[in-house]
């Protein structure tokens, strides 16, 4: 029986109406294609968006060497780490920015690292069904010039891949079990007193029409 890889492979192939594989490496052109293709395709998929069942979360150790300059400490990657999302809880494009990636390394003045990041997510039976359909369709527009010799075809599976992964898709997958994360003011002392202030000071307030 294929695999979970090769049915994804013959999905995108189905999209060109070419020959179906039996396994994903098979010595066929359309095999040759998809195995070359398959995984650059995945990993610039999982890379472009919070794809939750591809995030993962880690404590790096500092590294005894530290950068040349800019950052106090740097840290490396996990292997099978893509990108990274947040360090510490600050995300990846807050500001002040609080660390940045250079290479295999995480730099930042931080003490510790607590960091969730998109891994390299190989196993197909975990991955979301939208996901699944707009792998198909980016793997479709990535081999169709050495399948099928048609440019035209390949532009159409990259406008279905487009359509897949529009604004609505993206959140779909985004927001299910996401926190929103508190800005540092709300958790102030001087918010904490005069919120308490303002409750014992007996004030009527009237009632919201």
């Amino acid at each position: 029986m294929p695999t979970g890889e090769t049915n994804i492979c013959n999905l995108a192939l189905g999209r060109l109406g070419s020959q179906r594989l039996l396994d994903i490496n098979e010595d066929s052109a359309e095999g040759r294609a998809c195995a070359l293709q398959y995984p650059v395709a995945r990993d610039e998929l999982l890379r472009m968006h919070r794809w939750n069942f591809a995030i993962k979360r880690d404590t790096l150790t500092a590294l005894a060497s530290e950068p040349a300059f800019g950052w106090g400490k740097q840290y490396a990657l996990p292997s099978d780490c893509l990108r990274v999302l947040q360090l510490n809880a600050w995300e990846e494009n807050e500001t002040p920015r609080k660390w940045e990636v250079e290479g295999k390394f995480l730099l930042t003045d931080e003490d510790e690292a607590q960091i969730k990041y998109i891994k390299r997510e190989t196993d197909p039976a975990v991955f979301d069904s939208v996901f699944v359909s707009a792998l198909a369709c980016k793997l479709a527009a990535m081999v169709a010039k050495d399948v099928t010799g048609s440019s035209t075809m390949a532009t159409e599976a990259l406008t279905e891949y487009e359509r897949i992964l529009g604004p609505n898709a993206r959140r779909m997958d985004a927001h299910e079990g996401r926190k929103k994360r508190k800005l540092p003011w709300v958790e102030s002392d001087l918010v904490r007193s005069r919120q308490a202030g303002d409750l014992s000071a007996g004030h009527d307030w009237g009632s919201f029409v």
